[in-house]
């Protein structure tokens, strides 16, 4: 299985080497990865409200760090799933928080979920399969 490259991270969420991107860290803890966001009007979909399909990469990108900080390989998206809450509002700081609910054979099932102090903006869960042979290292986040 394929560890990950992160000298070259140029992914539009988290990847530090991409200037256009939204560079957001996913730090790990005991029950999978949390962190902060606030979201800029660059990723605005109507007027004030951050476009569905950031959040939805958001969401997806949480739960990959969930799955690479408890099983330490790089894995790939293969089913998605969110559910939109209510409106994630521009500017406005929302907790984003992501774990592995399960590990079956080469399958890792996550979920995650996007709060504000009002409560839940989205929700999501996920399918990963390992990232073998994607990219020229294996893994997605090269780029290549």
């Amino acid at each position: 299985m394929a560890a990950v490259d992160w000298s070259d991270n140029r992914c539009v969420i988290c990847g530090d080497k991409n200037a256009h991107g939204m560079q957001l860290a996913f730090p790990a803890g005991a029950d999978g990865v949390a962190t902060t966001v606030t979201v800029s009007e660059k990723w605005e979909g109507f007027r004030g409200i951050v476009h569905g399909g950031v959040v939805a990469g958001i969401l997806d990108d949480a739960m990959w760090h969930a799955a690479y900080a408890l099983g330490g390989h790089s894995v790939v998206t293969a089913r998605l799933e969110v559910r939109y809450h209510r409106p994630w509002p521009v500017g406005e700081a929302v907790g984003v928080s992501a774990r592995v609910e399960r590990q079956k054979g080469r399958l890792t099932v996550a979920r995650a979920e996007a709060r504000t102090a009002a409560g839940l903006v989205a929700s999501a869960w996920a399918h990963f399969l390992p990232a073998d042979g994607v990219g020229p290292t294996g893994d997605r986040r090269t780029g290549g």
